[in-house]
């Protein structure tokens, strides 16, 4: 969600379309030989007193003789339609299979930028809670030192990582960390969070096969158990084997017999937009043909998956986005090459998760393994340049609207198919749209393993309750829905807001961005979000609003402005008009592609 601007000049045509999760932004992107602005992207938008130990009897869900690993893959920076079982042109066989597999959840909701998302998904707490009300980058000056907003996970959370270490499992992490503010807050390293073995890298983002950073303003540390390290493979090993590597060799080197859960959390498709050479030209050609023809492509395929009914139209194109055919064909080029240079980031990602699954296979364990693929925020793709971060509300039909991430699991007990085979098959993955949140992910994989949540007191001091709800009737199909129709759900960021409640769904961006008001839409009638109906349900709206401000208080919701909330006032963060240059300093080995 945007809540406030800053300019990033391209120079010498070299694309670091950097978010620093600088989501909240509107990156104009210029060409040093004076062409006009190529585009403007939108950057999207209870307590138990009792003692617990940090060691947890677990229940045997029934029917099982053996808890199931747990593997949890999180992209970074996805579109919704950015992966073949969602409707996507790249290339992601492995991932299509784990589809055909299991189920797709197109209707999963997530938080618009990265740490708030990634300590929600987690823990099944709100990341106001979990300490990350903001992120580190991009913390106001009246938001620092408040509750619920150290930008680093706290203590009043308790991980899915350490309960299911308490309860007898190998815990793993390779990949992006991003919960640990500037990197060097005691506590908070994945190996302090409950992981015994852990690869991170600790920041938002860093380039893809060196330890060189994305911007000169950011630091990067790797930490392996706990130790900062350098980084491993430096300047030869791409981030997607990098950590796929290690996550391999963590499940190899456990030979006891207990079960695992693995987080493999990739910087892909994260910027910046480095990969190697192979495919590069094949995908150059398919996106020749602009963003516009890829958006109808995407929407058409998503039909044919039945995401959408068959007589839905794919809504007009809201500015500032533009028409392909307006872009001079010097521009064209470029940004062609921009989607092919990401499109071969994510298809290497898909390559190397078909290794671990591959692994996973040939060891005897993919059967009795729970799969879950998401990502951690999203981006508005495939038009302008699929380089932004979403509000609470999508600023185009190239996200969907309302189905803002993809979500793909796979379940434990589900026979192994090769991902050739699944390809040739012509029926369609099992479709679940009913919604969901980035808080469910944590109880959903705590019911499959057996562990309950300990409720308000974790190793002897107070925690948050878990909030989310557990996915697993609706992913065997035991229920069609986890959230009623009065069930609420709410998030904020950056003072936008949004509510959701059944078919209702009730948002307010700031200005710039919008008004300020509050705006309501029916789903069900209105999936787009086109039409504003606060006039004809003022009931409805209120009820939404009351819930608003309930949860804004209840999780110390602070105005990114040097005020509290207000119920009455509406505060816009200040806008930054500073201009950020940013060049590259990398060192590319011969094998590798970047945008320069």
């Amino acid at each position: 969600m945007l809540g406030f601007y800053n300019n990033v000049m391209i120079i010498d045509l070299y694309l670091y379309v950097r978010c620093i999760e600088n989501i909240l932004m509107i990156l104009n992107l210029k060409y040093v030989f004076g062409f006009l602005t190529l585009l403007t992207l939108i950057l999207s938008l209870v307590t138990i007193p009792s003692f617990m130990t940090t060691k947890f009897t677990y229940a045997q869900p029934a029917g099982e003789t053996k808890r199931p690993n747990i593997l949890m893959i999180v992209g970074d920076d996805f579109g919704y339609a950015d992966i073949g079982a969602f409707g996507s042109e790249i290339l992601t066989p492995n991932l299509d299979a784990l589809a055909k597999e299991g189920k797709v959840m197109t209707n999963y909701h997530t938080i618009p930028v990265c740490s708030p998302a990634r300590v929600s998904l987690l823990t099944g707490v709100d990341h106001h809670i979990g300490g990350i009300g903001t992120m580190y980058e991009l913390i106001a000056d009246n938001q620092v030192g408040k509750p619920g907003y150290e930008t680093y996970i706290n203590d009043k959370v308790v991980t899915v990582a350490e309960l299911l270490k308490d309860s007898g499992y190998h815990t793993y992490l390779s990949g992006k960390w991003h919960l640990s503010g500037n990197h060097d807050e005691n506590g908070t390293l994945p190996h302090d969070r409950g992981f015994e073995q852990s690869l991170a890298l600790l920041g938002g983002g860093a380039n893809h096969f060196n330890d060189y950073p994305e911007a000169p303003i950011e630091k990067i540390t790797f930490a392996e158990n706990g130790k900062i390290i350098p980084r491993p493979g430096n300047k030869t090993l791409y981030s997607n084997n990098l950590y796929t590597d290690k996550m391999i060799e963590f499940i190899k080197n456990s030979t006891d017999g207990k079960p695992f859960f693995g987080y493999l959390s990739f910087q892909v498709a994260h910027s910046p937009f480095q990969s190697p050479q192979e495919n590069i030209a094949k995908y150059d050609k398919i996106y020749s043909v602009g963003w516009d023809q890829i958006r109808e492509h995407r929407f058409e395929k998503q039909k044919e998956l039945g995401f959408w009914n068959a007589d839905m139209k794919l809504p007009d194109r809201i500015p500032p986005d533009q028409p392909w055919a307006s872009l001079s064909p010097e521009q064209q080029a470029y940004a062609a090459r921009i989607l092919a240079v990401r499109a071969v980031m994510i298809e290497d990602m898909d390559q190397n998760i078909g290794r671990l699954i591959q692994f996973l296979k040939d060891t005897g364990q993919y059967d009795n393994t729970l799969i879950m693929f998401a990502s951690d925020n999203g981006t508005s793709e495939p038009a302008p340049l699929l380089a932004i971060k979403l509000t609470t509300f999508s600023p185009d039909m190239a996200s969907f609207v309302e189905h803002v991430n993809p979500l793909i699991v796979k379940e434990p007990g589900v026979a192994s198919t090769s991902a050739s085979s699944s390809s040739s098959n012509t029926s369609n993955p099992k479709v679940i749209k009913a919604f969901t949140y980035v808080e469910d992910i944590t109880p959903t994989m705590l019911e499959y393993a057996g562990v309950k949540h300990p409720g308000s007191s974790y190793n002897g001091h107070e925690v948050h309750p878990i909030m989310g709800k557990s996915l697993k009737a609706l992913i065997n199909g035991t229920v069609d829905r986890v959230y009623g129709e009065n069930d609420i759900v709410t998030d904020e960021m950056f003072n936008h807001s949004a509510v959701y409640m059944g078919d209702w769904k009730a948002i307010r961006h700031e200005p710039p961005v919008g008004d300020g008001k509050w705006q309501l839409h029916n789903l069900a009638n209105d999936p787009t979000e086109i039409i504003n109906v606060a006039n004809q349900h003022p009931d409805i709206l209120q009820k939404l609003i009351s819930a608003y401000e309930t949860y804004a208080k209840d999780v110390g919701v602070v105005i990114p402005r040097g005020q509290s909330y207000s119920v009455t006032q509406s505060s816009t963060p200040p806008v930054n008009g500073s201009q950020v240059t940013i060049t590259s300093a990398d060192i590319t080995p011969a094998n590798f592609t970047q945008i320069d």
